[in-house]
């Protein structure tokens, strides 16, 4: 999907849900976060090999009731 950045450019966006027991266990631990963070980027760049996806840009993650956190990647 098409949508613009905070920036105003042009962006592509990707949905990837996530199981809430698996997200709660990422959010908790820094090492199993990079870790997730790390198979989304694999999995989306496997999948479309025609994007080159920025690895610090942040990523809104929602959960039920739209209630939005951001998760930077973290080294």
């Amino acid at each position: 999907m098409a949508d613009l950045d905070k920036h105003g450019q042009a962006c592509t966006i990707f949905t990837v849900i996530i199981h809430p027991d698996f997200y709660r266990r990422a959010h908790s631990s820094p090492t199993f976060m990079n870790f997730l963070l790390t198979l989304m980027y694999e999995g989306l760049e496997s999948k479309y090999p025609q994007f080159k996806l920025d690895t610090e840009a942040s990523i809104p993650m929602s959960l039920k009731k739209n209630t939005h956190k951001e998760i930077k990647n973290a080294e």
